[in-house]
C-alpha cells in the first residue's frame, strides 16, 4: 500500500510538472499580449491627461472678441505713438529700439488677428497690412498711411 501511495504521489508530481511546463510555455507565448494589455491603458490615460492640461492652458489664455478688440486698439495706439514720435524727424527710418517695440506690438497683433477678424478675407487683409507695418524698407510716413488704413478698414 505504501508503495502504491508513493507511485501515486510520483505520478501526481510528474503530471503537475507537465502542467507547469505547459502553463509556462503558454505564458511566454502570450507575454507580448500581457505587455500590450498593460501598455495601452497607460498610453490612453497619459494622452487624456495631456489633452486635459493642454485644453485648460489654451482656455486660460484665450481671448473673447471684446478683450481682443480692446487689446488690438491698445497695440495699434502703441504703434501709432512710435511712428508719430519719428514722423517729423529727418531720417525716414526708426531707431533699432523703436523698431523692436514696433515688431513686438505687430507680433501680438498678429496673434490677435484670429479673434478680432473672424472673416478670413478681413484677416488676410489685416495680416498683409501688418507685414507692411513691420517692413523696414518702408518709411515712417508709409507706415503711418498703412496704420490709417488699418484704422479705417477694421472698425475697431
Amino acid at each position: 500500500m505504501a508503495r502504491l501511495l508513493l507511485i501515486q504521489v510520483q505520478k501526481t508530481k510528474v503530471d503537475l510538472e507537465l502542467a507547469m511546463t505547459a502553463l509556462d510555455k503558454l505564458l511566454k507565448a502570450n507575454e507580448i499580449n500581457f505587455a500590450l494589455v498593460t501598455f495601452v491603458p497607460a498610453v490612453y490615460l497619459t494622452s487624456l491627461a495631456i489633452g486635459t492640461v493642454r485644453g485648460a492652458w489654451e482656455r486660460r489664455y484665450q481671448l473673447d472678441a471684446h478683450q481682443s478688440a480692446k487689446l488690438v486698439r491698445k497695440l495699434l495706439r502703441g504703434v501709432d505713438v512710435i511712428l508719430n514720435r519719428h514722423a517729423s524727424k529727418e531720417t525716414n527710418k526708426l531707431p533699432l529700439d523703436e523698431q523692436g517695440n514696433l515688431l513686438m506690438n505687430v507680433h501680438i497683433l498678429r496673434q490677435c488677428a484670429h479673434y478680432s477678424f473672424p472673416s478670413a478675407d478681413d484677416r488676410v487683409d489685416f495680416l498683409h497690412d501688418l507685414r507692411e507695418l513691420e517692413a523696414v524698407a518702408n518709411t515712417v510716413r508709409q507706415r503711418l498711411h498703412t496704420l490709417e488704413r488699418i484704422y479705417r478698414l477694421s472698425n475697431l
